[in-house]
């Protein structure tokens, strides 16, 4: 959980920059796949996405994902996140 928080704040700070720069947002769609096993898993890490400002899920079935960011930057490294190595961890 207090993953989550963390990540939520460095992400409303990356997006409040970008809010008051001149820096014009450079929306990109990204596809992955999670690698979770189980409903609950994927819809946790589905719901953590759209509440980390700058990234929404736009689809999710199964371990499958369309996620949309607001900067190709947001959406570096999101298939092998922090979060989804605390629910591969839990999940155990």
């Amino acid at each position: 959980m207090g993953n989550l928080v963390v990540e939520i704040i460095k992400a409303a700070f990356q997006v409040a920059v970008l809010a008051w720069s001149k820096k014009t947002p450079d929306p990109v769609m990204v596809e992955f796949h999670s690698g979770l096993e189980g409903n609950l898993t994927n819809v946790l890490l589905a719901n953590s996405i759209t509440l980390t400002p700058g990234t929404f899920t736009v689809h999710q079935d199964g371990d499958r994902f369309i996620v949309h960011c607001l900067r190709a930057e947001y959406a570096e490294g999101i298939e092998d996140s922090s979060f989804i190595k605390l629910l591969r961890r839990v999940k155990g």
